[in-house]
């Protein structure tokens, strides 16, 4: 085995070890110590399971309130029998949204909302003017075409009734604990923030959807709708963020036995490139968190943002000629609709695979099926955390870790 290689599985059990270190319920128990009793819990997104958990650690056992949890499907749900727990799809909303969306509209005051990443899906019923088809179908298309998280986040909330302070308007009181995914850590964008105000410009939404030549895809009611949100209003309930990207960054730093700070939010392949051609300065390691977009044929096979920007990165690093270990991964422990969780290489890898091989596979949306031929994937994995992808990418000589564990 080479250096880089062994460096490559002392990454691994790095970010491992280090999501192994954010507890999610713990956090969400702290949060609510000193919150007034509830009427009702309600938990949405991919870490709705802990986090329901960890509220239901400061309730009384008698607690007789409705506990709803709102979980995409492959994520964990809570473990405590009282919760009803309900599944949804996720990135696209499918036939069971609108029953969601009703399961979401708890009365009584106060309600505690856990919120997590996945979350848009999950409320995402669409108003009567779109069908919950014609929504997949645009948000698919928004993703295919790069859309940003603010973008794709914007049109959700003028679409679905319960997004944008949608539920928060059916509410009296509520006090909210989120577990960020957003790279700029914008707490409203978070499950398209269901009890916050929507900020964005009057027609902002429909802005997006035309400045990506998707127009075509709104029927004319929704596209009247998108042209005058944001109306009402949304009071301003207080939200407590209980983990985030940075704090997953900050946990990442805290294991490695040296390292560059690097990029701290990775959102674009040119953020990639400026982490790679740091990186090659520096030397050793550095350490980044984010989630890339990047624009994806319509026909591409299935494939991930991680090995996409793994593969990208890799090229970048051809001509250098120097020994490199690079790992991506979901923190949610899967890299988009595909059964790893991210993808991870050495030089070697570059040995195997040409320069026409991997600019073609970039091209046409195929890395994930490129390093999935290279055994390049990291397996997917199960996660109780959901804090955008990890990436670590070492140059060079250097100790990456302090001997702690992982799973």
């Amino acid at each position: 085995m080479t250096i880089s290689e062994e460096t490559l599985a002392q990454l691994r059990h790095l970010a491992m070890a280090a999501l192994d270190r954010i507890d999610l319920g713990q956090r969400t128990a702290r949060a609510f110590a000193g919150a007034p009793p509830p009427s009702a819990v309600l938990a949405v997104g991919k870490s709705a399971g802990p986090m329901m958990d960890g509220a239901l650690r400061v309730l009384p056992r008698d607690f007789a309130g409705p506990l709803v949890a709102i979980v995409p499907d492959g994520s964990p749900a809570p473990s405590d029998a009282r919760v009803q727990a309900h599944r949804a799809s996720h990135p696209y909303p499918d036939h069971r949204a609108a029953a969601n969306a009703q399961h979401a509209l708890l009365h009584g005051a106060p309600l505690w909302l856990l919120l997590s990443g996945g979350g848009s899906a999950c409320l995402g019923a669409p108003h009567p003017s779109m069908t919950v088809e014609q929504l997949a179908q645009l948000t698919r298309a928004l993703m295919l075409h790069g859309a940003s998280i603010r973008e794709l986040n914007t049109v959700r909330k003028a679409l679905c009734p319960l997004l944008g302070g949608g539920l928060g308007r059916h509410c009296d009181s509520l006090v909210a604990a989120v577990a960020v995914d957003i790279g700029d850590e914008d707490v409203s964008l978070v499950a398209s923030g269901p009890a916050l105000p929507d900020g964005s410009p009057r027609g902002e939404s429909l802005r997006i959807v035309e400045r990506h030549g998707l127009a075509h895809l709104l029927p004319s009611a929704a596209a009247a709708l998108m042209a005058r949100m944001p109306e009402e209003g949304c009071p301003p309930f207080p939200h407590t963020v209980v983990a985030s990207p940075s704090l997953l960054r900050r946990e990442l730093l805290a294991l490695a036995a040296h390292a560059d700070e690097a990029t701290p939010a990775l959102t674009t392949l040119e953020d990639v490139d400026a982490l790679v051609d740091g990186a090659l300065l520096m030397r050793g390691l550095s350490i980044a968190v984010g989630e890339v977009t990047a624009r994806v044929p319509p026909d591409a096979p299935p494939g991930g943002r991680c090995a996409h920007l793994v593969l990208h990165a890799m090229e970048r690093l051809r001509r250098h000629r120097v020994p490199f270990a690079l790992l991506a991964l979901g923190s949610d422990g899967r890299d988009g609709p595909t059964e790893s969780a991210g993808a991870a290489v050495t030089e070697r890898v570059l040995e195997r695979v040409s320069p026409s091989e991997a600019a073609h596979a970039l091209e046409h949306g195929a890395a994930h099926a490129l390093l999935a031929r290279e055994g390049a994937l990291v397996p997917r994995f199960p996660s109780l955390v959901n804090l955008l992808d990890v990436v670590l990418l070492w140059i060079g000589d250097a100790d990456v870790a302090q001997g702690t564990g992982h799973r």
